[in-house]
């Protein structure tokens, strides 16, 4: 069965051609509903090469790896460095595919020869954080992440990069994995070939032992939830895209694709991004266990992208660049300050200038209907709220939320994202009433866009819990506080620092309702998590 995924695009220019696959074309179209905007369209012809229309078992044949994909990407949701799809439906003998448009659609590895280390550097970050988010939030692996399932925009000057997403999660080259870019333990779950083949090809799952093949198909297509997997395929999927990215951050370095952690050069100079290699090293341990977790590589990562940003600036190179490449510096730089707040007040004025000239920039570039302009609102605005400046803050939080719901429509999660953030500046105005009711929009948002065991959502679930507690409604606070102690749990463990944060949380209910036995409870059991995580003596 195919359902209809978001809304008909309305009238369809189409503005030029981007490509074609096994089955389908796909173009750059400009849309009209629900607002006027570029996407890229997919079109599978659902005839044969007679032009006959196909039977319906020819049909679904055809179609089943585009719906996959469809309904795979809807489970990923909304995410900056993942392809997001719009719309999809059927319409007579054609099946047309409405997602994210990367403006110049290049592929990773088309364009990687082209990268300096700068660059090499943001593009690793971008993928980490897609890669991040599947992992983290969704639960789900890619599997089969390469270089040729990454869309990148690059721009002239060095070290700006503008989009990259991550894309292909269909199954149309077959359910597998490319040899190539395949650990160890997931070399073990593919087929050999009779003769040697192309190792860019990408290579069936043979079914392991005791494992029926829909288990196989669930786990590598639809995005079978990690710790559902058995235990082999598990380890194999908890680590095959730190080990892909490995492989892919050393070839857009040196050129070269490595098999494993001793053939990567190790005489390489700073410039040449050394400390870039040794995060890919690590990646590349033949233990699997011991390669880092995807959510710390998005930190070591972005920690590298500071410094060239700021070597940016100390190179005073930011006269040279064009204006919407001086927009992603802005927003950059702007970013890091705005970090180091609390640092120093130097810190809050360099952040607030290059945030506004972001502002301004994108305003004058892109219109002040855009993304980009509603972007530079929020970071604006979060800015002057840690700053205490609510007055200035709130209605940039307002109009960037009423740009991103014309832009994406109401359940978008930038558009929850935005209101959380207005939630919590009402709370500190001391307005609970308001903060609550966009509390509750974003929720209500949540929920239907997250998966509800989400560590996400459980963060939404303590803001909630925390301002009706505050405003003396323990009953009502009271089963959000016990929902997230419980996602916290399922998600990380019994004995997690996340853990700890919501038995406290709680905790502190109980005893505002007189539950003091229960309370201390709570309370204890935290402190042991606390004490076996950051041991005794720590603040």
């Amino acid at each position: 069965e195919i359902d209809n995924i978001g809304a008909k695009r309305g009238r369809v220019i189409v503005k030029r051609w981007l490509g074609s696959g096994a089955f389908a074309d796909v173009y750059e179209v400009e849309t009209n509903k629900p607002v006027v905007k570029h996407e890229a369209m997919k079109v599978i012809t659902l005839k044969n090469q007679n032009n006959y229309s196909l039977s319906d078992a020819e049909r679904i044949q055809r179609l089943r790896p585009h719906v996959i994909e469809a309904h795979l990407m809807i489970k990923l949701g909304h995410h900056a460095n993942l392809v997001g799809v719009k719309a999809a439906f059927q319409l007579e003998d054609d099946f047309y595919f409405f997602q994210d448009l990367v403006p110049g659609g290049q592929t990773l590895k088309s364009t990687m020869s082209l990268l300096t280390t700068d660059q090499a550097k943001i593009v690793a970050y971008k993928i980490a954080k897609g890669l991040a988010y599947m992992h983290e939030t969704c639960n789900l692996c890619f599997w089969d992440f390469t270089p040729s399932k990454v869309l990148v925009e690059i721009l002239d000057m060095n070290p700006t990069v503008g989009a990259v997403k991550l894309s292909g999660f269909g199954c149309s080259g077959g359910i597998g994995c490319t040899w190539a870019y395949a650990s160890p333990e997931t070399r073990a779950l593919l087929v050999q070939p009779e003769k040697k083949d192309d190792p860019c090809a990408p290579r069936p799952f043979q079914v392991p032992e005791g494992l029926s093949y829909s288990a196989v198909t669930l786990a590598t297509i639809v995005g079978a939830k990690i710790n559902k997997l058995p235990t082999h395929i598990r380890l194999a999927a908890e680590s095959q895209d730190q080990w892909a990215l490995a492989v892919t951050i050393v070839e857009m370095l040196t050129g070269k694709r490595v098999e494993n952690a001793h053939e990567v050069p190790r005489r390489l100079d700073q410039d040449c991004g050394k400390d870039l290699i040794m995060l890919a090293v690590q990646c590349l341990d033949k233990e699997p266990e011991k390669r880092p977790a995807m959510r710390d590589l998005v930190k070591s990562l972005g920690n590298l992208l500071k410094d060239s940003v700021i070597a940016l600036v100390d190179n005073d190179k930011v006269d040279e660049v064009s204006p919407s490449e001086l927009f992603h510096l802005h927003s950059n730089i702007g970013s890091l300050f705005f970090k180091k707040v609390f640092i120093s007040s130097d810190d809050y004025d360099l952040a607030y200038e290059h945030l506004s000239a972001a502002r301004d920039l994108a305003e004058e570039l892109y219109g002040n209907h855009s993304e980009h302009f509603a972007t530079s609102l929020y970071n604006l605005a979060r800015l002057l709220k840690d700053k205490g400046i609510y007055s200035e803050a709130k209605p940039l939080y307002e109009r960037a939320i009423v740009i991103w719901e014309n832009i994406h429509g109401p359940d978008h999660p930038k558009v929850s994202t935005g209101r959380k953030y207005l939630a919590k500046l009402l709370k500190a105005e001391g307005k609970d009433d308001e903060a609550k009711r966009q509390y509750d929009i974003a929720i209500a948002t949540q929920e239907k866009i997250l998966d509800p065991n989400s560590p996400n959502y459980a963060s939404d679930l303590l803001n909630l819990a925390g301002l009706l507690m505050d405003q003396g409604y323990y009953d009502e606070a009271k089963p959000h506080y016990e929902c997230a102690l419980k996602i916290c749990e399922d998600k990380f463990g019994p004995d997690h620092p996340k853990v700890a944060k919501a038995l406290n949380y709680l905790a502190v209910l109980l005893d505002l309702q007189g539950n003091y036995d229960q309370a201390k409870q709570l309370h204890e059991r935290a402190l042991r998590i606390r004490q076996e995580n950051l041991g005794p003596d720590h603040p």
